[in-house]
């Protein structure tokens, strides 16, 4: 299996499972609006005379301390956000980004595709946004008639064919699992 392939699946499966991020400004934006929302509920209740005077000016006194320690808090960590862990390994395997803990993943993910159908559909989905990816790089959406010419009729069969894997079935053949690896690094 070429590198090229490990880490195209492993990014496919990463895209996935990407949680929601949210970007420096936009945490602190977060954070103040919060603030500042806390802040006109507790005036809107003392104003209503719900809470008296002093109880709200203790609760406003609260939410700032608490905006203060978050804002401290958030720069004091923001150093960390970017930490990354050395590559180990030897200069082939940092060159090609991948580790032989990947090639064996990505390898073992084969052998059950191979093996079972609902594994084949688990990577099939990998193996589609790959294609599409690939197709996109040439100007082309998967979905089109010259994305189906180009990546040929088996391969186009394996990637777009529905679902329809049922519990312990057999999965797809090793040749062609192989022809549409080789298909797909063609394109």
């Amino acid at each position: 299996m070429s590198p090229g392939w490990v880490s195209a699946l492993e990014s496919a499966r990463q895209d996935r499972s990407q949680p929601l991020t949210l970007r420096r400004g936009q945490a602190r934006g977060l954070v103040r609006a919060l603030a500042l929302l806390a802040l006109a509920v507790v005036v809107a209740v003392a104003a209503a005379g719900v809470l008296a005077p002093a109880v709200a000016l203790r609760a406003v006194a609260l939410i700032g301390v608490g905006f203060l320690a978050a804002a401290v808090a958030a720069g004091a960590l923001a150093g960390f956000a970017r930490v990354e862990r050395r590559r180990r390994g030897s200069g082939a395997e940092r060159e090609s980004g991948t580790s032989p803990v990947l090639v064996e993943r990505a390898e073992r993910r084969l052998e059950l595709a191979m093996s079972f159908a609902v594994q084949f559909e688990a990577l099939r989905r990998d193996l589609r946004t790959v294609a599409g990816q690939r197709l996109a790089g040439r100007g082309l959406r998967f979905e089109s008639e010259a994305a189906r010419e180009l990546l040929g009729e088996e391969a186009w069969e394996l990637l777009a064919a529905p679902a329809t894997a049922e519990g312990f079935a057999a999965g797809v053949e090793r040749c062609r699992l192989a022809r549409l690896l080789a298909r797909l690094e063609e394109v």
